[in-house]
């Protein structure tokens, strides 16, 4: 097509491009590019993708009015790209925005971030042991009702043993089962036995 803009290669994609070339060369361009800044090729890709990829391409633009306005504008975005802020060149995101912020703030992100991990920490101990509290509760709540179902079974059955002693008249076991009987399970069915001599 006659006139229409042809896409740009991001400068990160032309360094792979070039590590691609020249393998057969003795000293890839690539390689000779990232020696000179000091980092190996596959770095200074990871270094070029992103803001600084964005940066030209903007300042590349076929249209004026979505290049740079001036040099000063070109640079003040250069300057943000060092200090790990939101450039003008970059697509707007909030994601980005918070990916710039964590990358100036590492440590109170780091912060903020174990905080957060031991409130989440703190707060499933936190319930853990407060279920596992109920739990006992609750075993425990079941075993004392069990143990006073059987103080009343065992009840129940030593007055049946005095009726029986009753009948046969037994009147010296009566008195020694219903003496056996703890006071506070003593109803009127005992009182009524003991005064049957």
């Amino acid at each position: 097509m006659i006139g229409a803009e042809l896409e740009l290669p991001r400068p990160s994609e032309m360094v792979e491009r070039l590590g691609a070339a020249s393998k057969d060369q003795r000293e890839p361009e690539a390689e000779a590019i990232a020696r000179a800044r000091g980092v190996h090729p596959a770095q200074l890709v990871r270094q070029l993708k992103g803001d600084l990829d964005n940066i030209v391409l903007m300042a590349l633009r076929r249209e004026p009015q979505l290049r740079y306005s001036s040099a000063e504008q070109f640079l003040a975005d250069i300057d943000r790209h060092l200090d790990h802020q939101p450039v003008l060149a970059a697509p707007p995101s909030s994601l980005y925005r918070l990916r710039k912020f964590a990358r100036r703030h590492r440590a109170a992100c780091v912060l903020i971030a174990a905080l957060i991990f031991g409130l989440i920490g703190s707060i499933t101990g936190g319930v853990v042991a407060v279920r596992s509290r109920d739990a006992a509760r609750a075993a425990e709540e079941v075993a004392r009702s069990q143990a006073e179902r059987l103080r009343r079974e065992t009840y129940a059955q030593q007055i049946a043993l005095a009726l029986y002693d009753l009948r046969d008249n037994n009147v010296s076991s009566v008195k020694q089962r219903l003496h056996q009987v703890t006071q506070d399970l003593r109803d009127w069915e005992w009182h009524f036995l003991l005064s049957t001599d």
